[in-house]
């Protein structure tokens, strides 16, 4: 009952005649246009060979169909191969209109899946020199069952030691790779029925020394010819910070005219608000990712934290050294400026103190750009007597 790319479909169309005389009929069969007829596979009862027009639709002329009688005509179409991801059905309709006319029609669904990762360590933070341990659980929501689906994870910047294994199986799913495995997770196999889960575990060693974001992200991707047609959950992220400090971002000035938008030439002030979860006294690096399209406005970097100007001013900015009090709170303000003209094709100026905005979204900030204005301009109204012409003194 599913319709998979490169799959041959046959269908068996059936005519009746409840007349009393025999009855000569043009059938017409519209394909649908992700198949391919298959030339020389049409057979049945009725009188007809091949179809007179092979392309979409198929005709069969004159097709001889007894008194109170009934014949078939039997034929074969080619599934593309690929399929695009937005065709969800092969629709077959030896009718017009499938709502009239519904015994005419035959709706095929195509293959699909929703598989889903999550991850979770426990805990906002890491400790260097200690292990941290990931529970990445995988999921098919269906409709169908996924063989072979392939599951990543690769390990955090400035880590080389772990190891992992794969259990726990609900709902008839199973590991590619039982027993211990030492790496990072590259391509492990993993089969999901509809509704099953499967549960990795993976433990990394923490390098002594090691500070800052510790981002790690493990994805789950569809084995050919299956479409995920909602990839929103088909990868997590874990974002862990040593020492854990709260970074929040936030656009808190425009030198343009439109609130909200960062327009060509335009001063952006931006604050950043870090905050010490830690019941001790920290010295923090902070950094942030200007946007390719901006540059740093030397001289402005002011706030709480005593911040003077960044201890590097291209792109990361990064200031060393930031003492925060425990459980306190410090700010660091600082401006950039908008490229005039904003190249063709960018439509947003991202800013991000983070490496990845998926996993510390308050620690980006997204600003659109304006949109171009369509002009378009008619001659409304004339006062003289041509129409289309420019008379002298007309208005």
């Amino acid at each position: 009952g599913v319709a998979e790319p490169g799959e041959t479909l046959t269908y068996t169309v059936a005519l009746t005649n409840s007349g009393a005389v025999a009855a000569l009929h043009d059938l017409t069969d519209n394909i649908d246009d992700n198949t391919t007829y298959v030339a020389g596979s049409s057979s049945g009862t009725a009188n007809a060979g091949e179809p007179d027009s092979a392309a979409d639709p198929l005709v069969w002329n004159d097709v001889i169909v007894p008194a109170n009688g009934s014949v078939t005509v039997v034929y074969q179409v080619l599934v593309a191969d690929p399929l695009d991801l937005s065709v969800t059905e092969i629709r077959n309709a030896a009718t017009d209109d499938c709502t009239v006319n519904p015994n005419a029609c035959v709706v095929t669904p195509t293959p699909e899946a929703d598989l889903a990762i999550t991850k979770d360590d426990g805990s906002p933070g890491y400790e260097p020199g200690e292990d941290v341990v990931y529970t990445i659980v995988v999921t098919n929501n269906g409709p169908q069952d996924v063989q072979g689906a392939l599951v990543n994870d690769p390990l955090p910047s400035g880590v080389t030691s772990a190891t992992w294994s794969c259990g726990s199986p609900t709902g008839g799913a199973s590991c590619g790779a039982p027993g211990s495995v030492t790496g990072p997770i590259v391509d492990a196999p993993v089969d999901l029925p509809v509704g099953g889960t499967v549960t990795f575990e993976l433990t990394i060693s923490v390098p002594d020394g090691k500070t800052g974001e510790m981002i790690n992200t493990a994805t789950v991707t569809s084995p050919a010819g299956i479409p995920d047609r909602d990839l929103s959950n088909n990868t997590a992220r874990d974002r862990g910070v040593y020492p854990l400090v709260e970074t929040v971002k936030a656009l808190t000035g425009e030198s343009g005219a439109i609130n909200g938008v960062a327009e060509p030439g335009e001063t952006l002030t931006y604050t950043l608000t870090l905050t010490n979860l830690e019941p001790f006294e920290i010295q923090y690096d902070p950094f942030d990712n200007i946007d390719d399209n901006t540059t740093y406005v030397a001289g402005s970097t002011q706030g709480t934290a005593g911040a003077s100007e960044p201890d590097q001013a291209s792109d990361p900015l990064v200031w060393t050294g930031i003492t925060i009090a425990p459980s306190g709170v410090v700010t660091i303000t600082y401006q950039v400026v908008v490229a005039d003209p904003i190249p063709a094709g960018v439509s947003e100026i991202r800013n991000a103190a983070t490496e990845d905005c998926a996993a510390a979204p308050d620690a980006c900030v997204v600003t659109p750009i304006p949109f171009d204005i369509a002009k378009e301009k008619q001659l409304a109204g004339e006062s003289g007597t041509l129409a289309g012409i420019a008379e002298p003194g007309e208005t």
